[in-house]
């Protein structure tokens, strides 16, 4: 098996100069690029030029900032594989630099686990849509994943048993609540919701709202109220609660949920 070639300094000094002329042409001005990278002018130009290459944090910068890897070191920016829309994602999330805390949510404000869901419902007013969420933690990341009934319309036939559609998104500190974003698998209704805790003087109880992203629709609602019950072990078997998800009559709400849910909120 062929040991793959090493390179010099010189080689990476000049691969790396090359690489990062290309990915700085479109940005026009250099010094304006300089000061959107916090990098010396001068220092720049010795790494487009090959004669020097940067620290480790300072290429971080740089890759960061054009959303590429450290393999612009070491390969023609023509031959890596451009990144994935994730990666995108990433690197533009990593660009906001949103403070730990943001992020970083403690158990005792929102705990991982098992949540019924209480909402009104966008299309139908007059009805609760009740659904299945679960709440877990990645890293500093707390990511929630919920199975709700599709989207009816009042010409629905089926409302007691419609198809169930995945939501997922993740979880940020709100100013005294925890706020959520997150979508239906497949489509661009892309939802916010904040809950805040202690609904009612219950610590299980999170209350807020929830908006949706689109134009305004006759008889049909952009912001309505939420409640997420937190399940505590031992809770039903899930089969159980399973079953028990889809669209309500508001008279079969609790009262405390509906009263709450029926609240106006802007649309």
């Amino acid at each position: 098996m062929t040991a793959p070639k090493a390179h010099s300094p010189q080689d990476i000094r000049a691969i790396f100069g090359r690489n990062l002329q290309s990915l700085a042409a479109p940005a026009g001005s250099v010094s304006q690029l300089c000061r959107d990278l916090g990098i010396n002018r001068t220092q720049f130009l010795r790494y487009l030029n090959g004669s020097a290459f940067p620290r480790p944090d300072v290429l971080q910068r740089i890759c960061t900032h054009f959303g590429v890897d450290a393999r612009i070191l070491l390969e023609p920016i023509d031959d890596i594989p451009p990144p994935s829309v994730h990666q995108h994602l990433a690197n533009v999330m990593d660009r906001s630099r949103p403070e730990a805390g943001e992020l970083q949510i403690p158990e005792t404000m929102f705990p991982s686990g098992l949540f019924r869901i209480w909402r009104r419902s966008f299309a139908l007013p007059d009805r609760a849509v009740m659904s299945l969420a679960r709440v877990w933690r990645e890293g500093p990341l707390t990511l929630i994943k919920s199975y709700e009934p599709q989207q009816l319309t009042p010409y629905a036939f089926d409302m007691a048993r419609p198809p169930v559609v995945p939501v997922q998104g993740f979880v940020m500190r709100a100013e005294d609540g925890v706020a959520a974003l997150a979508m239906p698998r497949g489509q661009r209704l892309h939802r916010f919701t904040y809950l805040r805790q202690g609904h009612a003087g219950f610590g299980t109880l999170h209350a807020g709202y929830a908006t949706l992203a689109r134009d305004r629709s006759a008889g049909q609602l952009r912001a309505v109220g939420v409640l997420a019950e937190h399940l505590l072990a031992p809770h039903p078997p899930l089969i159980r609660l399973a079953r028990e998800t889809g669209y309500r009559p508001m008279d079969q709400v609790p009262a405390l949920f509906a009263r709450h849910l029926m609240q106006d909120h802007p649309n």
